[in-house]
């Protein structure tokens, strides 16, 4: 919500939000709900003034954004939205086609907001089960990515995105990955963990 709060005065300029992951992934009309301001309005340039000015009042933007935190832990849980922090830029190693590498940090917990920021939008699950990134005697709650990618890619169930996607709460060995791709698929994932 804060990139778009920060980017959406360009899309408006630009006349282009529909091509923009504001728009695909729901948070063009997330604020048009908080708002109230409709859909035509919003997309002029007095509109969108309008339309921060409200959203940047809200206590969505006040409140609960400023109270987030990059995770919570508990005795056997860390919930967090991406993963942990775990990537390093690596010349001339094995990387991921994002020229990436990932691995386990032991000092995550102290990562800076940066690094924090970086593992927000990373797809746990990719670096959970294929490169290994895991919490010791810990399970990894996460968001971000849509749980048909583990299915389709780690259990050959379904396809990632279509009729047969499965949407369900992926689980593996250090993972439980939420993110149902609500916008798309209508779900939300809940789930009860007692620790």
């Amino acid at each position: 919500m804060i990139d778009f709060i920060k980017e959406y005065p360009f899309y408006v300029l630009m006349k282009n939000i529909f091509r923009s992951r504001h728009y695909a992934n729901g948070t063009f009309d997330t604020a048009l709900q908080l708002t109230g301001v409709d859909y035509i309005t919003a997309q002029t340039l007095y509109g969108s003034d309008k339309m921060l000015d409200k959203l940047s009042r809200t206590p969505f933007v006040q409140t609960i954004i400023p109270e987030c935190v990059d995770y919570f832990e508990t005795e056997h849980y860390i919930f967090v939205h991406g993963w942990i922090p775990c990537t390093k830029e690596v010349v001339g190693e094995k990387m991921n086609s994002r020229g990436r590498k990932y691995e386990y940090i032991s000092s995550w917990r102290e990562s800076s907001k940066s690094d924090w920021y970086n593992a927000r939008w990373v797809n746990g699950m990719e670096v959970c089960m294929k490169y290994k990134v895991k919490e010791p005697n810990k399970t990894i709650v996460c968001g971000h990515w849509h749980c048909s990618y583990g299915h389709s890619t780690f259990e050959n169930h379904g396809a990632e995105i279509g009729e047969d996607a499965d949407f369900s709460p992926f689980y593996s060995d250090g993972i439980i990955a939420l993110d149902a791709c609500t916008a798309l698929s209508g779900i939300v994932n809940c789930i009860v963990l007692e620790d």
